[in-house]
């Protein structure tokens, strides 16, 4: 079974009238803002507003929570948010954007009731997906992100990078979060392809952790056009650059224990060395990377020369594992 086939999707689209989870993600945060932010709410979006208007009470999670980083209690007309501390603004932000999305699943007051009810994994996979897709709407409304893309403000890879980490700035979340968002909402730049990489396992086998692409997003012309598939490695991509940057960090700037000692955006110079940019450097070169082209009704393999730009953004004190690298790919004139 897939996700958008469980019952938690079907109630979902149900519940808000779309005919897909997409659709009914972008009304259901529509909805929310409108009815309890007004119309035209400021950006970045007040969430904290929105978890109060929705009778969530936050406190801090137990010490003894273990890896949780929140988890949301109903409480006969309230709910309480218990969130661990010490995560970053933008990571708190969208703990809490998500955590909203699941008081989507409860009944109305008097008693707070789960209306799926069922703990099938597939069901609770299904319900954390559709939670991501909104708190990723809730904080980046589709029509605003669409109002700050067009075409002179970003005339390469790098300054696209440069771009999209100052929309991030603007709605105060992270690059990952941003790309996500794209990938389901139409924005005017050059054709390119925006490559989330992370080190994970693979998500299908649970094996072979390498750095792998966890989110794909088309922009421009390329939007249904191009793409490259998830779980893939950035080497077996032809993304060498990637590659030798995750590495090459992993070896100089984290400890034994796993603790980030060398963070910020990072990317290799000339010599293929680690360093910080500073400001507006043009960090980009030539690549040939194998991707899928839609071609007469069918997706094919192609190897593509491009222009490319890639940073690791590593988090001021966090671990390794939450470092990850972003590639921006030209692909050409629209």
């Amino acid at each position: 079974m897939t996700w958008v086939s469980t019952g938690t999707s079907k109630y979902f689209k149900r519940t808000f009238g779309a005919t897909s989870v997409p659709a009914a993600v972008e009304k259901a945060a529509r909805d929310l803002r409108s009815d309890l932010l007004g119309d035209y709410p400021d950006i970045p979006v007040d969430v904290e507003a929105l978890a109060r208007a929705v009778g969530i009470e936050i406190s801090p999670l137990p010490p003894k929570a273990g890896c949780l980083e929140g988890a949301l209690v109903p409480d006969r007309d309230r709910f309480v948010l218990y969130l661990r501390s010490g995560v970053s603004p933008q990571r708190l932000r969208f703990s809490l954007a998500h955590e909203i999305g699941h008081t989507l699943f409860y009944s109305s007051p008097p008693i707070r009731k789960h209306q799926i009810g069922i703990l099938a994994q597939d069901e609770i996979n299904a319900e954390e997906r559709i939670c991501n897709m909104l708190a990723s709407a809730l904080l980046i409304p589709s029509e605003v992100l669409q109002r700050m893309f067009t075409l002179k403000q970003m005339a390469d890879p790098w300054g696209e990078l440069l771009y999209l980490e100052h929309v991030a700035r603007t709605f105060k979340v992270s690059l990952p979060v941003l790309i996500r968002r794209i990938a389901y909402v139409a924005v005017k730049a050059i054709p390119s392809l925006v490559l989330i990489f992370e080190h994970v396992l693979h998500a299908y086998t649970h094996a072979d952790e390498d750095l792998r692409v966890t989110a794909v997003a088309s922009l421009g012309s390329a939007r249904n056009r191009y793409s490259i598939w998830m779980n893939q490695t950035a080497n077996g991509l032809g993304l060498m650059t990637a590659a030798r940057l995750y590495s090459l960090w992993r070896e100089q700037g984290v400890s034994q224990d796993g603790k980030i000692k060398l963070a910020g955006k990072i990317v290799l110079n000339d010599d293929g060395e680690l360093f910080h940019p500073e400001g507006a450097s043009d960090c980009q070169h030539s690549v040939s990377v194998e991707m899928s082209e839609f071609h007469l009704g069918r997706w094919s393999k192609k190897i593509v020369d491009t222009k490319c730009a890639v940073a690791l953004y590593a988090r001021p004190g966090g671990h390794a594992q939450e470092a990850y690298v972003v590639a921006v790919l030209e692909l050409g004139p629209s």
